[in-house]
């Protein structure tokens, strides 16, 4: 099997040569009738560029070299790049197909060099997909791979999808001729090629991405004897033959009756299919198309298949068959499909107890073997003389066309300095003139204006003097006083400091735990509270109005509030937390509803951790609360959203939308959310300011569903390295700009 799928691989890359996918339509008629009327000579070369083309297409090479040099010789004449590029390219092409794999190299690698010069991106991934055909027909696998993913990734970079399908298969195809070890590779390329041709409705390029795929769980299925890659081929085969016989495409179709007469076989051997008489057909129906359209290895393919499928119950059947595979083989020349005739016949004697002729079969399939070695051999040599020729072209070429550019290029300075100096010298000596005329006529309206103003100057020094003596006093004075409320704010963000709970007092109750605070200014209108009440943990992340002075007169009404609930009041849970609280701050700072009343408050999220029964309580004002878990299949409630990425999922608890604070629309009372935790789960609580930082290239908003995906991508880390890891992220988000809100982002580790 895998000799056919080389042999198929081979054949394929002959076909593919050229990058471009539509199918060639005869236009040779038009062309030459376009190349007898008087055109520009750019029209003309673009007419014998397309000649050169269709005539390769046509297998009519000798007309495509002629209609190419004509193309090259023309645009050489009038140094068109663009002409001079595409005449390589197709000369190239021609020469592809007539096995001048060294001419071929040189005019590819000219056509590059001008398409560069060019910056023609999707002709410089075409022409590195030629050179990557040209290695890999001599078996220089390495260098070809490198080319090819030399054009794919400038093709992704240009969004040339249909280029892009042509690569991956490529790249698919040489895994899959590096041996079972990449065949995983070779189906991520060869299931990239065929999401892009399914979505462009690309539907004579579909079969050969459906047998490459097919036929690699073929060969998972034969090393493995696993019985789930015959059933991931079957699907897969089938599509690729039902599209075969729609389009007629018979050589497919032999193919692919071929594979699907494997895949039963290995279905029937494991147990999973009983109907045996499918193999025969489909094997028969491949040998009959195969012998119709002359396939001569095609045929010894099929007869080599049908040997190994009764060589256990028909040993001699099994010589016929592949007697005559080999008598095929012979005929065109074909050693290795000679040597696993050789191999099967003597498989089958040996079966039949008839040792002389399994001896004299293994003989013969050595002295195939020996005769393959010694050609690939020499073929491996011959690649190595031709790489050191072609490296040591490629450096003559770079250094001449680097001698020619620099030449060219200080040509260029030069002229470019003679005509700058000369146009400067021109321009001084028209400004120098135009200077001296209105000097003369102004120089003694000057010297009287200058005898005026030096009186009154002199006036209006003293004036100055004694006004810059008043500002330096102001000055001195706004110092003093800035210095005086700056001392006082630092004093009050002492104090704040030491209001808010320390980090190892919460350690005690949470021992894995980050808190990153950021205010905005000196203080913050942000803050986190935390307690142990009765084997329970609370602990909060506020949001009061506005930041600095006044966000942290709110703050410290908010802890207070919080104190007093918490320690000295009746509750029952976290909803009624808040409730109460909000009842406070509404008392507190009279407000009732009326116009011009204070509309002060906070926003907050509060959890209530229960250990002991692993649950956790959670009520919001505006503020969210995200818990982040391994993606086990536990179930979570609908009503709570639920972001997956990878093994993770984060479970968005929505808080109820209205604040702590004077509210016209406000609720009775705030919702209490309460859900089941399970160990290592994160409980992330968090204020406003990280979401609605600024920045990136657009200088947007960073948004909550970013710092979600945020919050996913760093879950795993150690909880110290979290907090880092956000702060990282925000600075680098923000870059120049300014902080926009104070931050306040906590974790909790169960």
């Amino acid at each position: 099997m895998r000799k056919i799928l080389y042999l198929f691989i081979i054949g394929l890359l002959l076909s593919m040569f050229t990058v471009e996918n539509a199918i060639a339509q005869t236009k040779i008629d038009s062309l030459q009738a376009a190349l007898k009327k008087p055109v520009a000579d750019t029209i003309k070369i673009k007419t014998l560029n397309s000649l050169a083309s269709e005539y390769t297409v046509a297998a009519d090479f000798a007309k495509a070299m002629d209609f190419g040099k004509q193309a090259l010789e023309l645009a050489n004449k009038i140094n068109y790049k663009l002409g001079i590029a595409f005449a390589n390219k197709y000369l190239g092409n021609a020469c592809f197909k007539t096995g001048d794999y060294d001419k071929c190299r040189e005019y590819q690698l000219v056509a590059l060099s001008y398409f560069e010069q060019l910056k023609n991106k999707k002709e410089i991934a075409n022409v590195y997909s030629n050179l990557g055909n040209i290695y890999s027909s001599q078996g220089n696998l390495p260098v070809a791979t490198d080319y090819y993913y030399k054009g794919m990734k400038i093709r992704e970079e240009i969004g040339d999808k249909s280029g892009l399908a042509i690569s991956y298969s490529t790249l698919g195809i040489v895994q899959l001729n590096q041996g079972a070890k990449y065949y995983n590779q070779a189906l991520e390329y060869f299931n990239k090629s065929l999401k892009i041709r399914e979505a462009l409705g690309q539907k004579k390029a579909l079969p050969n991405n459906y047998f490459y795929i097919g036929n690699i769980y073929l060969e998972l299925g034969l090393d493995s004897a696993k019985v789930e890659y015959y059933q991931k081929a079957r699907p897969y085969l089938e599509k690729g033959l039902q599209i075969s016989i729609d389009l007629n495409d018979k050589k497919n179709m032999a193919r692919f009756y071929q594979q699907l007469g494997a895949d039963i076989s290995g279905l029937c051997q494991n147990g999973i299919l009983d109907d045996k008489s499918k193999i025969n057909e489909y094997y028969q129906k491949s040998l009959k198309i195969n012998t119709e359209i002359n396939d001569k290895l095609g045929m010894a393919n099929i007869y080599n298949a049908m040997a190994s499928y009764v060589i256990d119950k028909n040993p001699k059947l099994a010589i016929d068959y592949s007697l005559k595979a080999s008598k095929i083989a012979t005929q065109i020349n074909d050693i290795t499909t000679q040597i696993e005739c050789a191999k099967i016949v003597g498989n089958a004697y040996e079966k039949l107890k008839n040792y002389e002729q399994a001896f004299i079969s293994l003989k013969t399939k050595v002295k195939l073997s020996d005769s393959l070695k010694n050609k690939d051999n020499s073929q491996k040599l011959t690649q190595q003389a031709m790489k050191y020729d072609f490296d040591k072209k490629q450096r003559e070429q770079e250094l001449e066309q680097q001698k020619k550019d620099a030449l060219q290029d200080a040509e260029l300075k030069r002229q470019k300095v003679i005509t700058f100096f000369v146009v400067i010298a021109l321009a001084l000596m028209g400004v120098l003139a135009i200077v001296i005329f209105r000097s003369y006529k102004t120089k003694q309206r000057d010297n009287k204006i200058l005898s005026e103003q030096k009186e009154e100057i002199l006036t209006q020094r003293d004036e100055i003097q004694k006004q810059k003596d008043i500002a330096e006093g102001q000055r001195d004075q706004i110092g003093k006083q800035k210095q005086q409320i700056t001392d006082s704010i630092l004093y009050a963000k002492r104090i704040q400091n030491v209001l808010l709970p320390p980090d190892d007092l919460i350690s005690e109750f949470l021992p894995a735990h980050f808190i990153l605070f950021k205010p905005r200014d000196i203080v913050s209108g942000d803050f986190y509270w935390a307690v142990k009440k009765d084997e329970k943990v609370i602990i909060t992340a506020a949001d009061c109005t506005g930041h600095g002075v006044p966000g942290a007169f709110m703050s410290m009404l908010g802890m207070s509030f919080l104190n007093e609930i918490v320690n000295n009041q009746p509750w029952e849970s976290a909803g009624e937390i808040l409730t109460l609280l909000r009842a406070d701050v509404k008392r507190n700072l009279r407000q009732t509803g009326k116009e011009g009343e204070a509309q002060d408050g906070m926003d907050i999220a509060l959890c209530i951790f229960d250990f002991g029964q692993m649950k956790l309580q959670y009520a919001g004002a505006y503020n969210p609360c995200y818990v982040v878990r391994k993606n086990n299949g536990v179930p979570i409630p609908e009503d709570y959203e639920k972001i997956e990425e990878g093994d993770n999922v984060l479970i968005n608890i929505r808080a109820d939308r209205m604040p702590i604070g004077i509210y016209l629309k406000e609720k009775k009372s705030f919702s209490n959310n309460e859900l089941q935790i399970q160990k290592d789960d994160k409980v992330y609580i968090f204020s406003d300011g990280y979401a609605d930082q600024s920045g990136g290239n657009d200088k947007r908003k960073l948004m909550s569903r970013n710092f979600q995906k945020l919050l996913l991508s760093i879950c795993d880390q150690p909880f110290e390295e979290q907090r880092l890891s956000l702060d990282k992220a925000h600075n680098d988000w923000r870059g120049k700009l300014e902080q926009v809100d104070d931050i306040l982002v906590i974790g909790i580790k169960v």
